[in-house]
C-alpha cells in the first residue's frame, strides 16, 4: 500500500523538477523538499491511521473476549449453584428422612412400652384374680350372721 504511493510520489517529484525548466535549481530543490515533507505527512497521516485502525480492531477483539469470557464464567457459576442447590435439597430430604425414621421408631418404641404395661397389668390382674380364687372360700355361716 506504502510503495505505490512512494512511487507516485517520486514520479510527481521527478515530474516537478523537469517540468519547471524556467525556475533555478534553488527554487526546483525547495519545490521537491516542499513536496517530500507533503508526502512524508500524508504517510505520517496514513500510518497513523492504520495504527489506528488496528488499535481500535483490539480493543474491539479484547472487548468480545472479556465478554465470551463473562458469559462462559457466568454459565459457570450457574452450573454451580444448581449443583450447590441440589446437594442442598438432597441433604435436606436426608435429613427430613431421617427425622421421621427417628419420629417412627420413637413411636414404635412408645407403643412396645406401653404394650408391654398392659401385659404386666394384665398379668398382675391376673395373678391376683388367681390368687383370689384359690385361697379359702369365706364362709357361709359368718355372711349369714352378719346379714342378721
Amino acid at each position: 500500500m506504502i510503495a505505490p504511493l512512494l512511487a507516485g510520489a517520486a514520479g510527481l517529484g521527478k515530474a516537478a523538477l523537469t517540468g519547471l525548466g524556467g525556475m533555478s535549481t534553488f527554487n526546483k530543490i525547495l519545490m521537491a523538499l516542499m513536496g517530500g515533507q507533503f508526502l512524508q505527512s500524508t504517510m505520517e497521516s496514513k500510518g497513523r491511521q492504520d495504527i489506528s485502525k488496528a488499535q481500535i480492531g483490539l480493543q474491539k477483539r479484547q472487548i468480545e473476549s472479556q465478554g465470551d469470557m463473562g458469559r462462559r464464567e457466568e454459565a459457570r457459576t450457574d452450573k454451580l449453584m444448581r449443583q450447590l442447590l441440589g446437594e442442598k435439597e438432597k441433604n435436606l430430604l436426608r435429613e427430613e428422612r431421617t427425622g421421621l425414621k427417628q419420629d417412627l421408631m420413637r413411636g414404635e418404641e412408645r407403643q412396645s412400652q406401653m404394650a408391654m404395661a398392659m401385659l404386666m397389668s394384665l398379668m398382675s390382674a391376673q395373678d391376683d384374680e388367681a390368687e383370689i380364687m384359690s385361697g379359702p372360700r369365706p364362709s357361709t355361716a359368718s355372711m349369714l350372721s352378719l346379714m342378721r
